[in-house]
């Protein structure tokens, strides 16, 4: 949308006849100063049409529905051109302008959105500022639900000034305020471009407690069902006023939900008594988002499918960037370790309910798949390498009652990869423990989660993902898988991974099941000093941290020089990489072993590896935050040449994992 040339212009209200159709107006309590304000725009079902929408103090009589003060007005406008630029009025010098969708299926310059969610009229200024700059350049902006916060305004907000415009302090008209407020903070962004919306937990009624003080017309999502007009209607939703939607836009489908009502397990439904108070019976949400995505996956147009939702995008964007910076470096590996916790399907719904609780078992494996499309475009060129976590034990992470038989015991996991269990003398364990070899690196990847003394998941477990494990007997695979990399000549470096981290600078209650990193370091440590292993990669803490080298607590050596270099370390160096990105924040070191602990980073990224030769390995964590890779953390592992090994005397060469 950069640039306008000379628009074509409609006078929606006066030139109706020709090119709009004004829908039946919804009407809510509002207190305008203004004839007509709160314009705002919304993609409806292509780049044919445009609904306008607007508040108006005198309602025209043929078109007016009146709750207390005010009236909202819905125009929707056809037969558009794509790609241009439209001028349009809804009285005499009160407009704006808009460009039209692209032609296109796969434009050119791409589509470019901005995503928000929890705005309201209190420290969000900036944000408003921000996108009202980057207005000439956005296609549309996502608002994923609790719009105003004018439930909870009086509630919470210490700022007397601002307390005072609260429904409980001025009864229904108040809550109208803040609404009203909010609407007129969008405007200058909203009457230029598309803004569309979902429904979040603050726009139930008009207070976050209860509905009982409200007006009718301020119970069961109304403020926000009179305000927006989303394509519910046009996406086959019904008549459902903007709870749920979908729409396309070039080749992206975008599916908008309702985390709030409509469900199985729903926060809100029509016999909640607090928490906002009683709403939804709206119509059947998960069958019509079934059907919606399945149109959109059976359309050739279509490139990308987002879920927007108000409490979490299934698409998580952080985790994009990390997939898309190794798509980008694809041809630059060898191949990808992902040491557990994959897709999070057991808790993305909003933690601790999972998507196999709103969607039943499908939404788990719906997830999964999306994961695994995710990838795609790396794993199908460099092998793929896996472990599994505590996210990967059944459909739901607190338990698995109500899981599929598919959806118990790691089934998700060992179903979807193959990985060398068998090859590397670890029987039909279907991937759960296995090692490898590529030039002159052994790597054992070890089931933290299940099979051995403390374990946290085994048979008779009930709670935390559920019942699992059984599998065999892990700790004696691992001593002889790696007493034969130790005796074979060719090897000349050893990496352990491992989903849960053995050390971690934040305190022990912190690092998310104390007792099992207990048990884990004393089941797999002797065997890490025994056999002289180099490097153990750890993951389950959302963040990356790097060690001096460990051994029974504490360092059994000097901190690595300036640099990052640790010169012949006498125990393995421990690496915490879980920030690849996941519905649960990034997560912040703590103080505990924090003499030990280097390259700390919260940000989102991976650690990338290159085995320079039998002396040098060379890590580093890249950032990929904001969708543009940077380098974090750097360090080097420098040894002696191994005595009587041939491979002390190959030629450097370069191995990158």
């Amino acid at each position: 949308m950069v640039g306008k040339p000379k628009a074509r212009v409609l006078a929606v209200v006066f030139v109706m006849a020709v090119v709009a159709t004004l829908a039946k107006p919804t009407f809510a309590v509002v207190s305008c100063d203004e004839a007509f304000s709160q314009l705002h725009l919304a993609l409806v079902d292509g780049p044919h049409k445009m609904s306008i929408s607007w508040t108006q103090a005198i309602a025209f009589p043929a078109y007016r529905k009146r709750y207390f003060m005010s009236w909202h007005y819905h125009a929707l406008v056809t037969n558009l051109v794509p790609d241009e630029y439209y001028c349009y009025e809804v009285q005499a010098g009160l407009g704006d302008c808009f460009k039209t969708g692209p032609a296109q299926t796969r434009p050119a310059q791409g589509v470019r959105f901005a995503s928000l969610g929890d705005m309201g009229t209190n420290n969000s200024q900036g944000t408003t500022a921000a996108l009202l700059s980057r207005v000439n350049e956005l296609d549309f902006v996502l608002h994923d639900g609790d719009i105003g916060y004018g439930d909870d305004l009086g509630v919470f907000t210490h700022d007397q000034t601002r307390r005072r415009y609260s429904n409980l302090e001025r009864g229904p008209e108040g809550y109208e305020i803040v609404y009203d407020e909010f609407m007129a903070q969008i405007e200058p962004i909203a009457r230029k471009i598309p803004y569309m919306t979902g429904a979040g937990n603050h726009d139930v009624s008009c207070n976050i407690l209860s509905d009982l003080n409200c007006a009718v017309g301020q119970r069961n999502f109304s403020a926000y069902r009179t305000r927006f007009r989303m394509p519910s209607a046009e996406s086959g939703a019904g008549d459902i006023e903007g709870m749920w939607h979908s729409f396309t836009f070039a080749n992206v489908h975008i599916a908008v939900i309702d985390t709030e009502s409509d469900y199985k397990s729903a926060p809100t439904t029509p016999w909640t008594r607090v928490g906002g108070g009683r709403g939804g019976g709206f119509g059947d949400q998960v069958t019509w988002l079934d059907a919606d995505l399945a149109r959109a996956r059976a359309n050739p147009a279509v490139d990308w499918i987002l879920l927007q939702k108000a409490k979490v995008i299934f698409l998580e964007m952080s985790l994009m960037a990390f997939t898309m910076t190794l798509h980008r470096n694809a041809n630059s590996y060898d191949f990808v370790l992902h040491d557990g916790d994959i897709g999070y399907g057991d808790d993305l719904g909003f933690v601790g309910v999972g998507a196999s609780r709103m969607y039943g078992p499908s939404g788990y494996e719906a997830i999964y798949d999306e994961f695994m499309d995710q990838i795609e475009p790396f794993a199908r060129k460099i092998p793929y390498m896996t472990s599994p976590g505590n996210h990967d034990v059944s459909c739901h992470i607190l338990y698995d009652a109500g899981c599929a038989p598919g959806q118990r015991n790691f089934s998700a996991y060992r179903t979807r990869f193959h990985m060398p269990s068998k090859e590397s003398g670890a029987g039909e364990v279907e991937g759960m423990w296995h090692s490898f070899e590529y030039a002159n690196v052994h790597i054992a990847v070890i089931d933290t989660e299940t099979d051995y003394k403390g374990a946290p998941t085994h048979p008779r477990k009930r709670f935390g993902g559920g019942k699992g494990g059984g599998f065999g007997d892990q700790m004696a695979w691992l001593e002889s898988d790696l007493a034969h990399a130790r005796a074979n000549a060719a090897i000349d470096w050893i990496i352990v991974v491992g989903h849960r981290q053995m050390y971690s600078s934040r305190s022990l209650i912190h690092q998310l099941s104390p007792r099992v990193t207990i048990a884990l370091r004393d089941a797999v440590e002797i065997l890490l000093l025994r056999y002289n292993v180099d490097l153990y990669l750890g993951a389950h803490i959302h963040y990356y941290e790097r060690f001096a080298p460990m051994a029974r607590g504490s360092s059994c050596g000097p901190a690595p020089a300036r640099g990052g270099i640790y010169h012949a370390p006498q125990c393995p160096v421990h690496i915490i990489n879980g920030a690849a990105g996941s519905c649960e924040p990034a997560q912040s070191r703590g103080s505990r072993l924090a003499n030990v602990g280097h390259g700390v980073y919260n940000e989102y990224g991976f650690a990338e590896f290159h085995v320079q030769n039998t002396t040098h390995l060379q890590g580093r964590f890249v950032i990929t935050t904001d969708g543009d890779e940077r380098e974090g953390d750097s360090f080097w592992i420098i040894k002696p040449p191994p005595v009587n090994n041939p491979g002390s005397q190959r030629k450097p060469f370069a191995l990158e994992i």
